[in-house]
């Protein structure tokens, strides 16, 4: 991710999988969160459904910035073998708000390093690959003053430039909150102003993404 990115990808609906090597199983699981609270919900309920298992490692992006928040955890796996490899695989799919968890009963034959990271890798992107993806756009927000006379400029610039107008209630006069992609914020507010003679006025506000 850029920080012009506008565009991201991540879990519409979870995926599962589950993997064995060498009498080792791993169940793996990929879904989207929003938060650190999230997550860790996430994981409580993960160490209920598999109270007897092993470990419960995974590893998350979090964030609609250029370098989303990540974390990840062995839980008491060698360093490196677990954690570190799901998080590859979310990576490499360029996801953000995503969690993926694997959960590991021992089978009795240890995999060695290598071995131990290819199957929580595999086992990852397994999951990911079960769960079904969506793409979500990043809006800039813009605030509009004007006068009742020049509504009729501020909904068919509106209509041009493919942005949403809501009026917003309580106000003397009208005021709206303009949705709109980041690509023409510039040109709309130049729009409103120079259409109106300047007794538009707009302010950028913040951004969504949906």
């Amino acid at each position: 991710m850029s920080e012009g990115t506008s565009t991201y990808l991540t879990i519409a609906e979870p995926g599962h999988a589950e993997t064995r090597v060498l009498g080792s199983r791993f169940f793996g699981r990929a879904t989207a969160v929003e938060d650190v609270e999230q997550i860790d919900a996430e994981l409580r309920l993960e160490a209920r459904r598999f109270h007897d298992a092993t470990h419960w490692c995974h590893a998350s992006r979090i964030g609609y910035l250029a370098e989303p928040e990540e974390r990840c955890s062995d839980a008491g796996e060698p360093h490196g073998t677990a954690g570190q490899p799901i998080l590859r695989e979310i990576r490499s799919r360029e996801l953000t708000n995503t969690l993926v968890l694997v959960t590991r009963y021992f089978g009795g034959t240890k995999l060695g390093s290598g071995g131990l990271a290819r199957a929580y890798s595999d086992c990852a992107a397994a999951a990911l690959a079960a769960a079904i993806v969506r793409v979500l756009k990043r809006y800039d927000q813009l605030d509009v003053a004007c006068g009742y006379n020049d509504m009729s400029i501020v909904y068919r610039l509106a209509r041009k430039y493919n942005a949403s107008p809501v009026l917003q209630e309580g106000t003397s006069n009208p005021r709206f909150e303009l949705t709109v992609e980041p690509g023409v914020t510039g040109p709309l507010m130049q729009a409103l102003v120079d259409e109106s003679a300047a007794r538009i006025t707009v302010a950028r506000g913040g951004s969504i993404v949906c």
